[in-house]
């Protein structure tokens, strides 16, 4: 139940941070997310969404932009394997760890809101 949630919220923020760090830099980082999340489209928008609504400090987007150019390298690195499902796993969740611990606790408990509000979570209780 719950944990589904925070696996897809890892998921989805990996890619929009990544999303958002490589649009500031440059076009081709946004060919390289697209060709790896075309089906996930939409959860990205909805999470980019949220993400806007955190009012992140600063430091919190440096932080994130550190965890999401690693988790990056790492899922690329796990994704060349054919065998890394379960690592591609560890890596999500340890970035999905990171983030938490990044974000206080009025940002984690509004960002599962959000997030239930968009995904119409009335069937989904944490």
């Amino acid at each position: 139940m719950s944990k589904k949630l925070p696996m897809v919220l890892a998921v989805a923020v990996l890619m929009v941070g990544t999303a958002s760090v490589g649009a500031k830099t440059t076009a081709s980082s946004s060919t390289t997310t697209q060709s790896h999340t075309s089906s996930k489209h939409e959860p990205l928008q909805r999470i980019r969404a949220a993400l806007e609504q955190l009012d992140l400090t600063p430091q919190q987007k440096e932080k994130f932009k550190s965890i999401f150019t690693q988790t990056r390298s790492e899922l690329k690195a796990a994704k060349a394997q054919s065998h890394a499902k379960g690592e591609v796993h560890q890596i999500i969740e340890k970035a999905r760890q990171q983030i938490m611990a990044v974000l206080d606790n009025e940002q984690k408990a509004k960002l599962k809101e959000i997030l239930r509000n968009e995904k119409g979570g009335k069937s989904q209780t944490a």
